[in-house]
């Protein structure tokens, strides 16, 4: 069996039902990174410049040195999926050579698919990197319990208490009301403060209102934004406003994730109804559709994973700035079909050790509170 899996497990992503665009996204845009002693990723961030100063004609210059820099710290996490066949199964059942390589391509493709769910689900967990008791149920998270319009009977099972799960759009990409950090940097730092606003006024998320929104925040994940408070439809003149708070100073190449009604609301506005022929700039990232917007470095898509988990919410981000940071040489890596010692048992696993991160929070955004 072991000659075949290179053939059959070349990819981590099998689409079914339903596609999964963020999913494809970052994981053509996925980074390799080495992990240090303590196993964490240690990435350094270089911000501002040095200072210009006037002089004079008769000077000496005054060179000292600012260099505005940090290092963050990032936990990548494991999540797997293994399948098994007994002994007397592989003698019995599946001893045709065709009947068992069609069995190992089944399972292979389950494990495919499962671990596809698992991480486009946790891309766009509401707790992120902690946990939260409306997702938890005794360590699992089942998604036919969440995601209910889609047949899956998957869970993700394990789940880590407090801390341990890769992360999501909602615990990266939040308000700095109550003030928290991340990579190991705090949010009172305007460099490291993402743009987070509620549709219903165009409201900018922060200290004066974050209890408004963030009023259920689990205490490890602070100013985790857990409600919409209220929703208003989709407004361009928000939407132009709130991209060009992110793209002032920056040459962001911004995608913008929406649910899918909205997105079609949007696009039908800004390319009438024949903007699904326009030109797709995401195409050679495997997604079906998108369109970019007329004034701003922009591209928006439609994502169905997001309009189930997250209906009324918009989210920018550069992904060359927000990614899946993974571990070298172990992403995936894949067990091969082997006899365990001492039993009847043959066994497979693929692991991907990984971590959602984001190294400029200025690039990212949310627009809460929206409806189409």
């Amino acid at each position: 069996m072991a000659q075949h899996v290179p053939i059959l497990m070349d990819t981590i992503v099998e689409l079914q039902k339903i596609k999964m665009p963020t999913v494809d996204i970052l994981w053509a845009k996925k980074q390799y990174k080495p992990i240090d002693n303590d196993h964490n990723f240690s990435l350094n961030v270089n911000y501002g410049g040095q200072s210009p100063r006037y002089g004079t004609r008769n000077m000496v210059f005054n060179t000292e040195v600012d260099p505005k820099s940090t290092r963050l710290t990032f936990t990548p996490n494991i999540m797997y999926v293994g399948s098994s066949v007994s002994d007397t199964d592989l003698r019995t059942i599946y001893k045709d050579g065709v009947q068992l390589i069609n069995e190992m391509d089944k399972r292979h493709n389950d494990c495919n698919t499962g671990l596809t769910w698992g991480l486009a689900y946790e891309l766009f967990a509401p707790a992120g990197y902690t946990t939260k008791e409306t997702e938890l149920s005794a360590s699992k998270i089942t998604l036919d319990n969440i995601l209910s319009d889609v047949q899956t009977e998957i869970s993700i099972e394990d789940v880590p208490g407090v801390t341990g799960r890769i992360g999501s759009f909602a615990s990266i990409i939040k308000p700095s009301g109550a003030g928290h950090t991340y990579g190991g940097f705090s949010s009172a730092n305007k460099m490291w403060q993402s743009h987070v606003y509620h549709n219903d006024g165009f409201i900018a998320i922060d200290s004066t209102n974050y209890t408004t929104y963030c009023a259920d925040a689990p205490s490890d994940n602070v100013d985790l934004v857990t409600t919409m408070s209220t929703t208003a439809k989709w407004n361009m003149e928000n939407i132009d406003n709130w991209l060009e708070a992110i793209q002032q100073g920056a040459g962001f190449d911004l995608l913008i994730c929406c649910p899918p009604r909205i997105y079609a609301s949007i696009g039908r506005y800004l390319h009438a109804s024949d903007f699904g022929s326009q030109d797709n700039p995401l195409e050679d990232l495997g997604v079906d559709a998108s369109f970019k917007h007329p004034a701003f470095n922009a591209v928006f898509y439609a994502d169905p994973l997001a309009g189930m988990v997250w209906p009324n919410t918009l989210w920018a981000y550069d992904p060359e700035l927000l990614y899946l940071a993974c571990v070298e040489e172990v992403c995936p890596l894949i067990y091969e079909w082997e006899r365990l010692p001492g039993s009847t048992t043959v066994v497979f696993a693929k692991e991907i050790y990984l971590a959602l991160v984001c190294v400029n929070r200025r690039s990212t955004g949310a627009l809460h509170g929206v409806t189409a």
